[in-house]
This record gives structure tokens, sequence and C-alpha cells, in this order.
């Protein structure tokens, strides 16, 4: 390298040392660590230094070493250098992505500065620039050889170790294969699950990158990891590439998925959501149903299979209308009076999140569309012997009021004369499918006594539609 090209890069490298950002990191630097290019020692402002097993060295030198060109551009701390053949490497501080020719790589620990000087990993010195770097941990020292025509590396300073002796501190840990869950877009309230497998006993996290960053995953079995990630309000991810580290005996490895991720999770609208022309029911309009037709109709289409309504905190996938712009759904069971809450969520053709949230009420009168609701009792047949707490379960129409009550009866003289005993009421609510499951305690009641029940649905006006009279007898 001529004289003139050396003090030219020396004054660019320091008119653009002032412009560089101190970052706190790990890495430290080591003076005893040597710098080799083809047998030569190379002397450095700033040393290499040591982190998390992985040697760095300053980029600004090696790069100068190797004939290349370095420039800085503080506003977006990146660095951008051009070797003599051509070949453009750029990176950024802080961030492990960098290409090379345009290419994406990633670093095995991030770019980082110690006084000013940005230090990169060697592997990544090796890729960019077609240098072989080899770190020979016997003699501390970085080993480069460039360039065939120039001396061979065997031929420099008797001090440093034979190919033979090299080797890394410890090998990186493997990554055998990535998976993830989102097959399509994920929209708000879903959850991104990825799976990786490599080697175990390692510890692993995975990133979105440019949007999360390090989410823990867990060993659920040797060399099996997972971690998910719910998709909440404010994120938003358009083709995103996941990238999953595996971290091993303070070394790390780093793998893309083979998938792009989009999770369209921004609500950055207001309660009132994206244009709509039409909702069913009106926001705030009481009904005497309950079971409503639900709708609404976006001002633009939405994509194929990507409607999600959430009635009361649960969701449904709807049906949507040929013209691709009108969601619907009725429920096929009674809603219970009272406040009903409904959000519908799609993406529009470019991929934006469309949102709209309303409530409704339905009234206390209400009645519903298939008739009254009947009632069965499930685990009990009357005459049957009951312990004394027993449960009542059966069933009727989703989130239907069920009462059960009971009054015992005990023989004095069998068949002839009897004592009425204690009576008792209690009530629930049947769930989404029309289940009900009531405990009932019986220890105040004779063992040997007559317990006379009535099993009863009742409508939102306190009417008994439906009733199941039976008797069980106290053990």
């Amino acid at each position: 390298m001529s004289k003139i090209f050396r003090k030219r890069l020396k004054n660019k490298l320091a008119a653009l040392g002032g412009a560089a950002i101190l970052m706190t990191g790990l890495a430290q630097a080591q003076p005893n660590i040597r710098t080799t290019l083809n047998g030569n020692y190379l002397n450095f402002d700033q040393p290499p230094a040591m982190q998390n097993g992985r040697v760095l060295v300053p980029l600004r030198g090696i790069f100068e070493s190797l004939g290349a060109d370095v420039l800085y551009t503080p506003a977006t701390k990146s660095i951008k250098a051009t070797s003599a053949s051509g070949k453009v490497v750029e990176l950024a501080l802080g961030r492990r992505e960098a290409s090379i020719d345009g290419r994406t790589v990633y670093l095995d620990v991030p770019a980082d500065t110690i006084s000013g000087r940005t230090m990169v990993p060697l592997r990544f010195v090796s890729e960019a620039m077609g240098a072989d770097v080899k770190w020979q941990s016997a003699a501390k020292t970085v080993a480069i050889e460039y360039d065939s025509n120039m001396t061979d590396v065997s031929q420099g300073d008797s001090n440093t170790t034979t190919p033979d002796n090299d080797n890394q501190v410890a090998e990186r840990p493997t990554i055998n294969k990535i998976v993830h869950n989102a097959r399509r877009n994920l929209l708000l309230g879903d959850t991104l699950t990825v799976t990786a497998v490599g080697e175990p006993g390692a510890q692993a996290r995975f990133s979105i990158l440019g949007a999360i960053n390090d989410v823990q995953m867990n060993e659920v079995s040797p060399g099996r990891y997972e971690g998910g990630l719910r998709a909440t309000p404010g994120l938003q991810v358009n083709e995103g590439t996941l990238v999953v580290y595996l971290k091993k005996n303070g070394l790390e490895t780093i793998e893309e998925a083979d998938r792009p991720i989009t999770i369209a999770a921004d609500s950055s609208s207001n309660g009132n959501g994206n244009a709509v022309s039409n909702l069913s029911p009106q926001p705030g309009q009481q009904l005497y149903t309950n079971q409503p037709n639900i709708s609404v109709t976006f001002a633009e289409s939405i994509r194929p299979d990507t409607a999600t309504l959430i009635l009361n905190g649960q969701s449904y996938r709807p049906q949507v209308s040929s013209d691709s712009r009108t969601v619907t759904m009725t429920p096929n069971y009674n809603l219970a009076p009272g406040s009903q809450n409904v959000e519908v969520q799609a993406l529009a053709q470019d991929g934006r999140l469309l949102r709209r949230d309303w409530s409704f009420q339905v009234a206390n009168q209400a009645t519903s569309n298939n008739g009254q609701a009947s009632i069965s009792v499930s685990n009990l047949n009357s005459g049957m012997s009951v312990p004394a707490v027993f449960n009542v379960q059966g069933r009727t129409q989703p989130y239907t009021k069920v009462t059960v009550k009971g009054e015992s009866s005990r023989s004095l003289v069998p068949g002839i004369i009897g004592v009425r005993g204690r009576e008792f009421s209690t009530s629930t609510v049947s769930d989404g499918q029309g289940q009900f499951n009531v405990q009932i305690d019986s220890n105040n009641i004779p063992s040997d006594s007559r317990i006379d029940l009535e099993v009863s649905a009742v409508d939102g006006s306190g009417q008994v539609t439906d009733t199941v009279d039976m008797y069980v007898r106290r053990q």
C-alpha cells in the first residue's frame, strides 16, 4: 500500500473519529492480542478485543490494511467500506445485520465501538473481504492471510502456532430447523409460535428484524426450543425476517427462517375504527331478540380469509359477502341480556388492518329466534341414591339461567307417615355450549331422606320455560 494512500485514509479516519458514537458494550480491549497480515505484525490504535468468546477487530484498521476505502455516516451510524476490487461492505453500529455486495449476512455479535473505533467479529472480515482469518488461541494472535502473491503466513513470526493447533474457543451450536405458524397474516390477538431444533442444552431466542428483539424460547425437550409472541396493538410487520439465536458455551449461532412474517396488529385508529358504510345493530341500539344478525360493511374490499369477528371476547370466523366488503355473523345461541361488545378485524387489499368495534344492548324481555329453551338433566335419574354432596348436570340453551330447587322429606313410618324437611334453591348460567353444573350440599339433611328436585330454565324476563322434576335419595 502506498504512503500517499495511507496518509489520505488516515486523515479521513481522523475526521470521522469525532463523529463516531461511543457505545457501552461488553467487549474489553486486550492489548496482548496481536494481529498479523501474511505473517507481518499490524499495529492498530485500538487493539483487538474479546466478547462472548469472539475476537473483535477494528474494522477500519483491518480494511485499511487490505486497501479498502471506508466512509462513516453519523446520522445513521452506518459504515460503508469499498475494497480495491470493488466489493462493497455495509453495516451499522449495534446491529447484527450487514450486507456484502447487497447480500444480507448476520454478525456473530453486533458491531460495537471501543474508544471511537468500530469493532467487528473476525468471521465477518473473512466473509466481507475474502481473507483467510484465524484466531490462534495459544499465541493470542489474529492471523490474516490475504492475496496469494504475498508472503506466506508460515514465514512470519515464529511465535505463531501451526494451523493444526489453530482453533476457536469452542464450536458454535448448530440449528437444524426453524418452523413458525405464520402461514397467513397474523391479526390482533393472534400468537406467533416459533420452534427451533438444534443442539440441546443451549439458550435460545428469536427476533423479527427491525420490529421485535430477543423473545426468549424454552427448551421443551432435548434440542427442541419453543417461544411465542402475541400480536398486541401497535405491532406492524410487513414481510419481516425472523431469525433464531442459539447460544452455548459463550458462542452463538444465528439462523434465518425460510418464510417471512406479516403481523397486522396496528390499532393506531381510534375507537371508531376504519370507514364503514353500514353497522348492524347500530351502536347503542337496544334489541328485543337475543340472536341478532351482526354485520359491518367496510368502505373497501378485504383480503380473503382474513376477517375475524370477536363477540364479547370470543373469536368467530364470520361470513363475507361476494363483494368482499360486508362481514356478517348470527350467533347460534341466546345472548344474555345487557351490553354486547363487538369487534371486527380484516386486512385491506394493500395489507392494512381494518378494524371496527362497537356495542349494542339486548333487552331483558328479549326472545330467542328458536322458541323457548328446553332443559335436560344428564347425570341423575329419578330415584337414584346420592352422597351428601352431589352435582346436578345437564344441558339447555347457551347462556341461559338455570335454577335448582329442592325439598327434603323423611319417612317416619315407611309408606304411611312422613315429615317435610329442608327447602333450598340455587342457580347458575349455562356456558357457551349450553352445559350447566350445579353442586348441592345436603349435609344438613338426614341420611335416607328423599330430596325432590325441580330443575328449570329461566328466560330473560324471569319466566320458567321448561322444567325437569325428579327425586333422589340422600345416602
